[in-house]
């Protein structure tokens, strides 16, 4: 479910902007007022957090 949620996340964000938002200083675009306002909220979906009963499966090396 949580892979499936970030899919329509990312599905939504680029529904909305024609883009990836945060991808636009890596790749020299000048980002829209609403882009901005997007990427200031801080709800960024690739930044998201494991929830915490799939983290179990996730070894840190």
């Amino acid at each position: 479910e949580f892979s499936a949620a970030q899919a329509r996340r990312h599905r939504d964000i680029l529904t909305r902007f024609g883009r990836h938002p945060h991808r636009n200083q890596a790749l020299g675009r000048q980002s829209t007022p609403e882009e901005l306002e997007h990427l200031a909220s801080g709800q960024l979906v690739h930044r998201r957090s494991m929830p915490s009963h799939l983290s179990q499966f996730i070894s840190e090396t």
